[in-house]
């Protein structure tokens, strides 16, 4: 068996928003097995169409706000934000293990291309005051240490509002509007870290781009080959303390969960898109433990 390395520096000691998501149990779909393979063993998930499709649309959108803020028309901007999504979905399929078919391929394009002139069309009038912000926050844990946790929000608007932009294959909501709360739960955390972030850096006296407030937006589009009509909505957050507390609660849990190595693996739905199932199923199989040794059963007969 091939032998690693742990990456340099204590693990646990500095954790992006999605490692906390990774491994805090309370969130739907984390699986810390699936972070040990990645920061440990430092395997990498093999690309494909669906996270390409969906950095296209990140970035074409980017573009796209990019150039609201600079000043350009609406159809010079919608134009560019094509332009640059086309570029990173052409060069991202050029490294796939296994190429696309031409067809497929087109499908992807014609959704990404439609997912942002969804976007524009929905929220003609959003101009943000930032893009793509850094934020990161230091957590006191409970043995006195401290682990800092990094993010990046997509937009920040004039108000204050920060917002995450979502592109998805699902439908956030049920048939009545209302919103999935397991998966609001998860991406709410998030949103909290980066609004104390701000707080802090406020704090200190860093110069913020907007007025410093505890609210969020999702907005979040849906979109998949075969949707005739990509679908956008937003949900405005307002924080509280409880959110605090709990926020901070799932980032000291996570990264007690790293440093005890307790990065179990939890089967789900998130199996079904997971670059490394089948390395898990190998794994499991090697392991070899019987169900009886695994919860602790003993034989009839035995002392």
């Amino acid at each position: 068996m091939a032998r690693y390395s742990r990456p340099s520096g204590p693990l646990g000691s500095s954790l992006s928003w999605s490692q906390v998501a990774m491994v805090e149990p309370s969130y739907k779909f984390a699986c810390g097995r699936k972070w040990g393979y990645s920061r440990i063993l430092q395997l990498r998930e093999p690309p494909n169409a669906r996270l390409i499709a969906g950095r296209a649309y990140d970035e074409g959108v980017n573009a796209l706000l990019g150039a609201r803020m600079a000043g350009l028309s609406a159809p010079e901007a919608l134009n560019t934000a094509w332009k640059v999504a086309a570029v990173s979905f052409d060069q991202g399929i050029e490294g796939l293990q296994e190429p696309l078919e031409k067809e497929q391929a087109d499908s992807y394009a014609v959704m990404v291309e439609a997912a942002i002139a969804c976007f524009h069309r929905e929220l003609p009038a959003l101009v943000p005051v930032a893009l793509q912000s850094d934020h990161a926050y230091t957590v006191r844990t409970a043995d006195g240490a401290s682990v800092s946790v990094r993010g990046r929000s997509d937009y920040i608007e004039p108000d204050g509002t920060i917002v995450e932009n979502k592109l998805s294959g699902l439908a956030r909501w049920n048939r009545d509007g209302e919103w999935d709360e397991a998966w609001i739960a998860e991406h709410r955390d998030q949103l909290v870290l980066y609004w104390l972030a701000r707080r802090a850096e406020e704090r200190r006296g860093v110069a913020q781009p907007a007025p410093v407030v505890p609210r969020a937006r999702f907005d979040v589009l849906q979109a998949h080959i075969g949707l005739k009509e990509p679908k956008l909505r937003s949900l405005v957050l307002e924080f509280d303390v409880a959110d605090e507390h709990r926020a901070l609660a799932a980032v000291r849990n996570a990264n007690a969960i790293i440093r005890d190595g307790r990065l179990a693996a939890r089967p789900g739905p998130a199996c079904d898109w997971c670059g490394f199932r089948d390395r898990c199923r190998e794994d499991e199989l090697a392991r070899g433990a019987s169900f009886n040794d695994l919860v602790g059963l003993r034989k009839e007969g035995a002392a």
